[in-house]
């Protein structure tokens, strides 16, 4: 039970941490962000776990489309280890257009949820999902609705392109979960 309670609070504060960088580095998402917030909130007054293991309880098949539009099998016999690798799924050009764009807006009306799993699914879903869901947009609300979130300026990165400072600042690790590297960010009070 441990592992999952620290899991839980590890994947809530690495998915916050990538959220603000992605905010930070998209600010008119953010502003648009911020503005469905106030929206909301105003109405009211009156988001990285890289592989999802999985055993075969029992001997089956598995049919898969290659890229070429063909088909190929593979046999999974009982007991065999099978890792689900999610941001494959996730960036996976098939079922998201401009997978590696960042671009929020994929999920609002009809999109593909079977390709998208950040918690796994079915009955050994993620126990943290509901802990996530709960606290984890509550502390983005709360702090988009009261800080503009940037990037912090720092000397030894004045020319770099747009690109180096996203592959900077979003720079990640496998550790127990996807562990972001290091996130200078600055919270200005709106």
């Amino acid at each position: 039970m441990f592992v999952f309670l620290f899991a839980g609070h590890e994947t809530t504060a690495h998915t916050l941490c990538f959220s603000f960088a992605l905010m930070a580095l998209y600010p008119d998402e953010q502003e648009r962000l911020y503005q469905n917030i106030k929206g909301v909130m105003s109405s009211l007054n009156g988001m990285p776990v890289p592989n999802i293991p999985k055993v075969a309880t029992q001997d089956t098949i598995l049919t898969v489309n290659n890229i070429d539009g063909g088909k190929t099998t593979f046999p999974v016999p009982s007991g065999m280890e099978i890792d689900i690798h999610v941001p494959a799924l996730h960036h996976n050009p098939r079922y998201w257009k401009e997978p590696h764009k960042f671009m929020p807006e994929r999920f609002l009306g009809d999109w593909p949820k079977d390709a998208f799993i950040p918690f796994s699914q079915g009955a050994r879903a993620c126990l943290g999902r509901r802990f996530f869901e709960t606290e984890g947009i509550a502390i983005m609300t709360m702090l988009v609705s009261k800080y503009k979130i940037e990037v912090k300026e720092e000397p030894e990165f004045a020319g770099e392109t747009f690109e180096e400072r996203y592959a900077r600042i979003t720079a990640f690790e496998h550790v127990l979960t996807t562990t972001p590297v290091r996130v200078p960010l600055v919270f200005k009070r709106r």
